[in-house]
């Protein structure tokens, strides 16, 4: 699909008629046609998936999380890729525990640590390398804004629509929202960072930065000025999926860890 850089209307209209040509190629490829009543029914559907991963994104705001960030990455990458109805069933269960879990006063952590946010490239699964290495360190990640992070479930689609023209606007306009460093000029991303500092209690930034995101590697500088301005540390780590670089990154990361605790 081609996706658009800029978000004026003509980026817009652009995009609209992207998605409807992605509608064609599935109907073509599938045999099977696309109908109002059958596409309002899936939006409500993969709307409530991301319900079940708000709320248990929600539970990460708490002063001891019932969840940890390495957990929470693994959920995010099965919802990519297991079936919709079995994810969300998992999902509702699991944040029913992590209710239970708050009431009990039982945390994902064994101590105390600074409140870290995972910003930048998406972590597919297979990969938590950066994650894992964090958290290993005494660090919490408490919020992760990336494609595997509330960037995939914190906007739903409308479901007022129910004419087929509508219901295909309100998907586009969903992903159209979406604050990615691919669009240029990015002020809702700085903003949403600054407001997820807030809401989130973070104390410190981690960038993970895969080589080939080049432009979340270029975005990084005006998202370290900003977090300049209101005196919160960050450190950019820019990788790949192997493993050689573990005793680098690990040694950076227990540095800055050191920072933060000082700061």
């Amino acid at each position: 699909m081609e996706v658009p850089q800029r978000k004026n209307q003509l980026d817009k209209q652009l995009w609209l008629q992207e998605v409807y040509n992605f509608k064609e190629m599935v109907e073509n490829l599938s045999g099977v046609k696309i109908t109002p009543e059958k596409l309002h029914e899936k939006i409500k559907l993969v709307n409530r998936k991301r319900k079940a991963m708000q709320r248990i994104d929600e539970f990460r705001k708490l002063a001891n999380p019932p969840i940890s960030g390495l957990d929470a990455l693994l959920v995010a990458q099965v919802s990519l890729n297991q079936d919709i109805f079995k994810f969300i069933e998992a999902a509702e269960s699991l944040a029913d525990e992590l209710e239970q879990r708050v009431q009990t006063g039982i945390s994902a952590y064994n101590g105390a640590g600074k409140r870290i946010m995972m910003a930048g490239s998406p972590s597919p699964m297979g990969n938590a390398k950066i994650h894992h290495i964090v958290e290993s360190s005494g660090l919490r990640i408490v919020v992760d804004e990336s494609c595997t992070g509330l960037r995939y479930f914190r906007d739903l689609v409308d479901e007022t629509p129910t004419d087929l023209d509508g219901m295909m606007e309100a998907i586009a306009d969903r992903y159209f929202s979406i604050d990615c460093s691919c669009f240029s000029p990015n002020k809702e991303r700085i903003e949403n960072i600054s407001k997820l500092i807030k809401e989130y209690n973070v104390q410190g930034v981690v960038h993970n930065i895969l080589q080939y995101c080049h432009t979340y590697n270029i975005e990084a500088a005006a998202i370290d000025k900003s977090l300049a301005e209101i005196g919160i540390p960050s450190l950019k780590i820019e990788t790949d999926y192997s493993q050689e670089d573990v005793g680098q990154i690990k040694t950076r990361i227990e540095a800055f860890a050191e920072v933060i605790a000082e700061a």
